[in-house]
């Protein structure tokens, strides 16, 4: 634990001694944003912590002082979320190692907390609001964004910051951005700061985050000047500046482009009338092997086995067929030599046990789309599959290096399979709890197929292990 920044200190003697900075122990205040800023912006950055911030409920006149205007819990809350947009993590006690007298100062009145000394060492658990604590993994990891892109912006794209009381990270293209408006008490606040040097009259959509319930707040879009300036709109509850808000910007263009990525329609195969017979081509039932014919892929040996998933249901014969879209693995698969885009999101439909007859009649008229230019407009001769809460469900951390977990299950999500690129499987578990851990630790690495299996509809997600 560093006496305020390892930076300051740790890093001049020993550089890469540290795999994991730290400030803490010395101001426990926006202080410690700029020095997470700084370590951010080293030339040699690490991940960093905020060990030891601002105690609620701790009054000692020195080292956890409460700044104008502010209070326990606007300053826990600042520093909560002003870490993590400052470039660390946000380590903190709430007030539990000051908490009726789990400790204290020897020569203060009462161990310098302002907490009864008989109340039950259990009300920590609810004091000081810190259940908002829980509400800042969900602000973060938002799937609407892409946090590992932010870059912290409180002194360049804040028009005043109050020296780090507010905070902000935009990503390096400025399509996209987080930030937190600390709270104050006092009669005649200061004006709360516009962002400044975004994109010049883009179209950015305003959200505000309520933290203390985890929700979002949509205001609607909002232009930027010829500047790249915006104005911000009024604060929620009639613009009460006594409750810290966080916000979330985006373009219109960033956001297009999420909302195709994570509910992207998928398309149904259409099977080609016979020309002579008009009714659907049934195989000749002596092959083993049903393949639709070569009309609708005369080069099925360069199909790519991720894009191309295997079909749960033939569409031809009504019959469930194998319901596990395992391939045979190759001799000469190998994940170490993958090589992956941004992680890939699809939801497919999953079989019933009795499938319903095919009509005979032609399916569609309309002509088949060879192309599968994967440009977010729906085929003319397809549906799009609704998925029912299915764009909240992600893979966490994405890319890891040994175990994921699965967030935004519902209670009808039944299954789960981890598969190589060759379609091997590797992992096949059954959901028994909300956030399913699976462990890639004992595979090379590379891209990874997870299939999530809820509500009748398959979830397929690409997991990346670096």
């Amino acid at each position: 634990m560093s006496f305020n920044s390892s930076l300051n200190n740790w890093e001049k003697d020993v550089p890469a001694a540290l795999d994991l900075k730290n400030v803490s122990n010395s101001e426990r205040d926006e202080d410690m944003h700029k020095w997470l800023r700084d370590i951010y912006l080293s030339p040699n950055p690490k991940p960093a912590l905020n060990l030891e911030p601002f105690y609620p409920g701790w009054t000692l006149s020195s080292g956890n002082e409460i700044e104008p205007g502010l209070n326990d819990v606007s300053m826990a809350q600042m520093q909560m979320y002003g870490s993590v947009l400052s470039g660390g993590l946000a380590g903190h006690a709430w007030g539990d190692a000051w908490y009726a007298g789990a400790a204290s100062s020897t020569n203060r009145p009462n161990g310098a907390t302002n907490v009864p000394a008989d109340d039950p060492k259990i009300n920590a658990i609810s004091a000081f609001e810190s259940q908002a604590m829980g509400h800042l993994k969900s602000f973060i990891l938002d799937s609407g964004h892409e946090y590992r892109r932010l870059i912290p912006a409180a002194d360049t794209n804040l028009s005043d910051s109050k020296k780090f009381l507010h905070t902000l990270s935009i990503s390096e293209d400025k399509s996209f951005a987080l930030g937190f408006f600390t709270a104050t008490t006092s009669p005649n606040p200061d004006p709360l700061p516009e962002l400044t040097n975004l994109i010049p009259l883009e179209n950015y959509l305003f959200e505000w985050w309520d933290i203390t319930n985890g929700s979002w707040i949509r205001e609607g879009y909002i232009v930027a000047s010829d500047s790249g300036q915006l104005v911000l709109p009024s604060l929620p509850n009639d613009n009460d500046r006594s409750i810290s808000w966080a916000y979330r910007i985006r373009s219109k263009k960033y956001v297009d482009e999420v909302e195709v990525t994570i509910d992207e329609p998928v398309e149904e195969p259409v099977i080609p009338a016979d020309p002579i017979n008009t009714g659907p081509i049934v195989p000749d039932p002596i092959d083993p092997d049903p393949i639709i014919p070569d009309v609708i892929d005369p080069n099925p040996i360069d199909a790519d086995p991720v894009v191309q998933d295997p079909i749960e249901t033939d569409p031809i014969n009504p019959d469930p067929i194998d319901a596990d879209p395992v391939n045979e693995p190759s001799e000469d698969a190998n994940n170490d030599d993958l090589v992956s885009d941004e992680p890939d999101v699809t939801v497919d439909p999953v079989d019933e046990p009795e499938a319903e007859p095919i009509d005979p009649s032609p399916v569609s008229d309309a002509p088949v789309d060879e192309n599968n230019d994967n440009s977010g407009d729906p085929d003319p001769v397809s549906e799009p599959i609704s998925s029912p809460n299915s764009e909240n469900i992600i893979a966490y951390p994405n890319a890891t290096t040994d175990s994921f977990w699965i967030t935004g299950l519902s209670a009808g999500a039944k299954e789960i399979k981890v598969m190589d690129l060759s379609g091997q499987l590797l992992i096949q578990e059954r959901i028994d709890g909300n956030e399913p851990t699976l462990d890639l630790s004992n595979y090379p690495t590379g891209v990874y197929i997870v299939e999530v299996v809820q509500k009748g509809l398959k979830k397929t997600i690409k997991v990346v292990k670096e």
